[in-house]
């Protein structure tokens, strides 16, 4: 049996925003949007097993458009020569969003148990705070601390939305080295990644609870190789330096 579907979406989508210098050195900007999106393939027609995910995925042809409006305000507080500060605070009100929902029990099939998800749709609420803060601490060292945050419900559900990230930090420091024959912006940067156990999910609504935090160790080595008026981008990145065990929420 073959089924046909005929869809047909139309919405439309704007953005206004502002741009404040409150002095020379703070700096205020706001944004409003509205935005949409259709449900994609795998969204309405999945009906089996995700060989990737090692999971079941169930669609559901009758999911509408996603519909969202935005706003975000951002603060900077900078100075050319020392520090630069920046902090973001968005809220998103998102009509119909779509995300996959854990159904349980798994579903048990002739290759095995299987966890699965399926399609659903919810007005939900995504709000955060996205913040970086760099100190150039001598004329050649430079901190960096980063965090993102974000907190996302299901307000049909009156509870938390499933599969959202945990709060994530970062703190690094960059040397600037000499540059050396046909060489620039030398460069060496290490830094710690810190992600915290999610604790905003719905009570027994996935397969496992989510995993501890983690601390992760990455280096970086970087330069610029100059022929001419050619230059060549180089650098060297090893993440997770400590070879830590870690699972990450999503």
């Amino acid at each position: 049996i073959v089924n046909s579907y005929e869809y047909n979406y139309q919405n439309f989508s704007g953005t206004t925003g502002v741009i404040y210098d409150v002095t020379k050195n703070i700096r205020i900007t706001a944004n409003l949007g509205t935005a949409w999106r259709a449900p994609a393939v795998n969204e309405l027609y999945s009906d089996g097993l995700h060989h990737g995910a090692a999971a079941i995925e169930i669609g559901d042809t009758s999911l509408v458009p996603e519909k969202s409006w935005n706003a975000i305000v951002s603060a900077m507080l900078f100075d050319h020569n020392r520090f630069a500060i920046e902090i973001s605070g968005y809220y998103n009100l998102i009509n119909d969003f779509i995300y996959l929902k854990p159904v349980l029990p798994p579903t048990l099939t002739i290759r095995g148990a299987f966890p699965t998800y399926r399609y659903e749709q919810a007005d939900a609420t995504l709000k955060g705070i996205d913040a970086m803060v760099r100190y150039h601490l001598t004329a050649h060292t430079e901190l960096h601390v980063r965090a993102d945050i974000v907190r996302a419900f299901n307000e049909e559900a009156n509870d938390f939305l499933q599969m959202m990230p945990a709060d994530h930090f970062e703190y690094g420091a960059t040397i600037n080295l000499p540059e050396w024959k046909k060489t620039k912006s030398n460069h060496l940067m290490v830094s710690v990644n810190q992600v915290l156990k999610q604790y905003r999910v719905p009570d027994e609504a996935d397969y496992v609870a989510p995993p501890s935090g983690y601390v992760l160790l990455n280096a970086e080595a970087g330069t610029i190789l100059t022929f001419g008026k050619q230059a060549i981008h180089l650098s060297l990145t090893v993440t997770n330096l400590l070879n830590t065990s870690y699972r990450d929420y999503l």
